[in-house]
């Protein structure tokens, strides 16, 4: 092609067009060399670059960054530019809004500098950088997060304060090597793997991962073929794995078979059969490896060549694969381990997928995902950088792409991972049987794992255990997050700690089922692998198809399981949740279901809510039993329509007199369930999932939509719509009563059946996405037999989450400590409730019920209409009190206190870790200036013992902060133990303290409990005038409450 000579300043370029095109536009692997022209500076050096890198190709004037004339630099998409010290020239952001595809442009050929229908090869002066169409390249004013040391092969992550370290070992493999404090780039780290000893009988990967027998297998199934080609992808095979004495002799061979069939034919682009292809190389000197003779039939030839190079001498770790800390490992390969990715070729039952590092590229920002999946940053990717690197098996050109991405000042890394089946080899048809979003490696230490269990009405229980030999499996298979296990775990190195100790927390942002394997090995070495469960889980990746995984967050905190919940709480409420909700005060609501469970009758209605705004609640959300024919669970799931019995005005008129007392409306709503027993199921009996030819098993009286079929959905968001539609709707509750089984798909292909459970999720997403959207002033609360898909994921569309049908003040304790291990406060659904307890028939004082539905979004859920004057006067007291709470408890910042309680095994587990009684938490404001306490104890079995103090946390040491102690415990009054005691309110402080946060957070605050369900309440604001510094250190003491 016609080039002009300003683009290339005095470079002279000898290439045949038609050549050019034909191999640009097939992807061929080639070189081109660019020789100076005759009469140039002698210190202009010959260049070589490939065929896709010279397509992307800018001139020294352009970029600034030549030394001489003839120089070409700044490969916009190639490993080595992305990986330069210099950042690319003129990257700027780009809309995302309208991609079909995002995944498609990681391929190389769509990240801006070759195109396999572009026949623009080497740009001018004055033409600009296209950017890329869904993110660009990190621009040039942007703080480097992610840095590439060409030197060393080493890739550096800055998370916050933390570093993320791996390298591309001899083998093409990713060697993790560092994940903590920040050490700074430009250290070799490759040293932390070359002391490490030989595992004996450990198998090695292959010395290379290309040979002659390799070079034939990808032409075996080609019916003819170009030695010009044939020579070009050897080129490419040797310049990537550069130093491979092996690859160089098949490229030189190449390069002679290219020539005599240049000479034996009339034409240059002659193509030959592959049978004579291999009478050539069986002919030829290069010594066949018995891989290659098994092909070929010649007797192995085991004299090492003379150009082998001593193995012993390169850096990394010495072969053994199983041993190594990886970021992604696949099965069959020397690790024996839990791979991260299991897949099967039909073609001829292999399982095999060795990974070697191909190249990588730097984005500022994120990437979309391509099928809907909930990801940080979607919808504030402000600051973030994503590393994409690509992993290939040389031998089926499948490929795997590793994204990690990075967001400024946050000590978190979020990874997943998306798998291409690109090959052209008749390997097109893959099952994909195992997919892991992130694989994590640690060097032995004293490992204790930390996890979330438990059941119905008491999810999220803390547990935690010494990690030993073996592996611990965590997950659900039932189609949601579950109730049994939550998607979330954490490793610390030594016993939990709340304050001190590094930890490492793991959170899947996912809602069906999941899978993180832990395991420990006889070396002592940890890995986790976060993602899908496996169980029941295929996937049909056909040819040229993707398969993109959840994402799975890390959070490193040298600061112990306190610093870890920070930034959790600070990255889900900065990065997954939509901006519109993140300065949501949630409104006080009352929910009718334990008030009035299915007899919602409009009159019963407008009964409960003129206590409720009496008592200052803002919303009132009419629970299960509003539509069909639906006064018990047996019937009318599915069909969306007001009960005209019980509301003869409908839900406009409910609103509408609502609206005139001062309250708004929220709705209670199942959509993805349906009863045999109803309009929708007699119409579309197929829209349920289950095996036509089998029995189903039911669960509360319903079946379950097939929400894989976009007709289902669609019906869904039409419904949901119309309801929203109707009337001023200001609150969904969504609420999942079961989990999925029969799991089958009547619309699905039998190869496809393995897919039932993830795109159940992946429907389920779509259609939050698009009634979220359409509706966005409306605020939606997730909800699955309470919290039984409480999980990060459906946070990106619901800001918040039931935590639990169980109300219950002690359970719910231990209920939120356990959520709150990544769960910011502003997503708990909490609320006071009826007293008896409807689950434990425990009963609470009204005190311990408000602290701990302050805990929380904050609500009530019982029948204003039967308590008495006077509570309901102390309810309207506490609603008030909280309304000037809340911006602290639901935007400041959480802490667990430890180190409270009373002597015994338990004491000091106030923070929830380990067997306790006594537990203890705070909120403070983002400027410190304010905070709230809490402190309750569940049973009072040490009469005569005085506990701890209790310790703050999170306050500026200088300040002097007012302590006002909220709502008195009421005691009775009368003779006990012969000591006659007055009764009425009394509070655990006679006086008003005034303490510095030195104070309050070195000595700590003396509390002392009265009885089984006792409960302490502290608000703390920073004093107008600072006091001297001796008033300061001892306390000054005011007027009494």
């Amino acid at each position: 092609r016609d080039i002009d000579s300003d683009s290339i300043g005095e470079c002279a370029l000898e290439l045949k067009p038609s050549a050019m095109a034909h191999l640009v536009d097939r992807e061929v692997a080639g070189r081109v060399i660019l020789q100076p022209a005759p009469g140039t500076d002698p210190s202009c050096k010959r260049v070589s670059y490939s065929f896709q890198s010279l397509a992307g190709l800018v001139s020294d004037s352009e970029s600034g960054l030549g030394s001489h004339p003839g120089s070409f630099h700044r490969l916009v998409s190639d490993a080595d530019a992305a990986a330069s010290d210099e950042p690319l020239p003129r990257c700027r952001s780009a809309s995302v809004s309208g991609l079909n595809d995002p995944f498609a442009a990681l391929s190389p050929k769509r990240q801006g500098s070759y195109s396999p229908r572009s026949r623009v090869l080497v740009k001018s002066k004055t033409a600009s950088m296209q950017p890329s169409p869904f993110t660009p390249l990190v621009p040039d004013n942007q703080e480097g997060l992610v840095v590439f040391d060409e030197n060393f092969k080493t890739f550096h992550l800055k998370a916050g304060a933390s570093q993320y370290s791996f390298c591309v070992d001899q083998y093409g493999s990713l060697e993790h090597l560092h994940f903590g404090n920040w050490v700074g780039t430009g250290h070799d780290l490759t040293f932390l793997s070359e002391t490490d000893p030989a595992l004996t009988f450990e198998p090695a990967p292959a010395g290379t991962q290309y040979s002659v027998g390799e070079l034939l297998r990808m032409i075996e199934g080609e019916e003819s073929v170009n030695p010009q080609q044939l020579w070009m992808l050897s080129t490419h095979m040797k310049d990537k794995r550069s130093g491979d004495w092996h690859m160089a002799r098949v490229e030189n061979l190449t390069w002679r078979l290219r020539n005599l069939w240049s000479r034996n034919s009339q034409e240059q682009e002659a193509t030959v059969t592959a049978q004579q292809v291999l009478k050539v190389l069986e002919k030829s000197g290069v010594p066949l490896k018995r891989d290659d003779a098994e092909i070929t039939g010649a007797a192995p030839d085991h004299t090492a060549p003379e150009h082998q190079t001593d193995q012993r001498g390169k850096p990394g770790r010495q072969g053994e694969k199983g041993s190594k800390l990886l970021e992604v490992s696949e099965f069959g390969t020397g690790d024996f381990r839990t791979p991260s990715l299991d897949v099967c070729f039909r073609k001829d039952g292999s399982r095999l997928l060795p990974l070697v590092y191909q190249h990588h590229r730097i984005i500022a920002g994120i990437v979309p995902s391509s099928s809907g999946l909930p990801l940080l940053g979607a919808r504030n990717p402000e600051g973030a950088q994503t590393l994409v690197v690509d992993m290939i098996d040389t031998y089926t050109e499948m490929k795997v792409q590793l994204l990690y991405t990075v967001f400024p000042d946050i000590s978190a890394i979020s990874r997943r991972v998306v798998v291409r089946n690109s090959s052209r080899l008749g390997f097109s048809e893959v099952d994909l049987t195992k997919c892991m979003s992130g694989t994590f490696d640690f060097l032995t230490d004293d490992w204790h794992l930390v996890s979330l269990h438990g059941g119905w009405a008491c999810e999220r229980q803390i547990t935690t255990r010494r990690l030993q030999e073996g592996t611990v499996h965590l997950g659900s298979n039932r189609g949601v997050s579950s109730h049994q296990m939550n998607p979330f775990c954490a490793l610390t190195a030594g016993p939990p700690s709340e304050d001190h100790g590094h930890c490492y927390g793991f959170c899947l942002l996912y809602s069906g089922n999941w899978l993180m394997e832990v395991e420990q090995t006889t070396t002592g070495c940890v890995r986790v692998n976060a993602g899908l469960s496996n169980t029941h889980f295929s996937w049909d990746l056909g040819a040229q198809e993707a398969f993109e995984s959840p994402e799975c967050i890390c959070v490193f905190s040298d600061k112990g399981l306190g610093g870890m919940t920070s930034t959790f709480h600070r990255l889900l409420s900065e990065r997954l949740i939509a901006p519109r909700w993140h300065d949501l005060v949630c409104p006080v609501l009352i929910n009718t279901w334990e008030a009035l469970y299915f007899e919602v009758e409009h009159h019963k209605i407008l009964e409960l809510a003129k206590p409720a705004k009496h008592a200052g609640v803002e919303l009132l959300v009419l629970d299960d039993g509003w539509f069909g024919r639906r006064n018990d669970d047996t019937t009318s799931l599915g069909d969306w329509k007001h009960d005209a019995t019980k509301l003869p005005r409908g839900l406009p008129g409910l609103a509408e007199d609502l609206n005139a007392m001062g309250l708004k409306l929220g709705l209670w709503v199942e959509p993805e369930m349906v009863n045999k027993d109803s309009e929708l199921y007699e119409k579309h009996p197929e829209w349920v999932l289950h095996h036509p030819s089998r029995l189903r098993s039911e669960g509360r009286n319903q079946l379950v939509l097939d929400l894989t079929r976009v007709a289902v959905q669609d019906y869904i968001i039409e419904s949901v719509s119309r309801i929203l539609e109707s009337a001023d709707i200001r609150y969904i509750k969504w609420d999942m009563n079961r989990a999925l089984t029969d799991a089958y798909s009547a619309q699905l292909p039998a190869k496809q059946q393995g897919e039932v459970y993830h795109r159940y999720v992946l429907g389920l997403y779509r259609i939050f996405e698009v009634v979220t959207s359409k509706f966005p002033h409306v605020l939606f609360e997730s909800c699955a037999s309470g919290g039984g898909r409480f999980d990060a994921a459906l946070l990106a569309w619901c800001p918040q989450a039931w935590c639990s049908d169980n109300s219950d003040s002690f359970s719910r304790t231990r209920i939120q400590m356990g959520t709150s291990m990544w769960a910011p406060v502003r997503c708990m659904g909490a609320h006071i409730a009826a007293c008896p307890s409807h689950q434990t028939h425990r009963t609470h004082i009204l005190k311990t019920r408000f602290i701990v539905a302050l805990w929380g979004t904050f609500g009530l859920e019982l029948d204003l209409t039967k308590v008495s004057q006077e509570d309901l006067a102390e309810i309207k007291e506490l609603v008030a009190l909280r309304q000037s709470l809340c911006q602290v408890t639901l935007h400041g910042n959480f802490f667990r206190l430890p180190g409270f309680g009373y002597p015994g095994a338990s004491h000091a587990n106030s923070a929830g870790i380990g067997e306790s009684h006594v537990f203890a938490w705070m909120f403070v404001s983002p400027d410190q200036q304010r905070a709230v306490v809490s402190a309750i104890i569940f049973h009072r079995d040490t009469v005569g013992k005085f506990p701890s103090r209790l310790k703050l946390r999170g306050l500026r040491p200088e300040l002097t902060y007012d302590v006002t102690e909220h709502v008195p415990t009421p005691v009775e009054q009368g003779v006990f133990n012969g000591i006659f005691q007055a009764g009425g309110p009394r509070f655990k402080h006679q006086r008003r303290l005034q303490l510095t946060g030195s104070v309050l957070m070195e000595v700590g605050l003396p509390v002392h409990f009265n009885f089984d369900g006792d409960s302490l309440l502290l608000e703390l604001k920073v004093h107008a005038a600072t006091p001297s510094r001796s008033d300061a250190a001892l306390g000054h003491f005011g007027s009494t409450h």
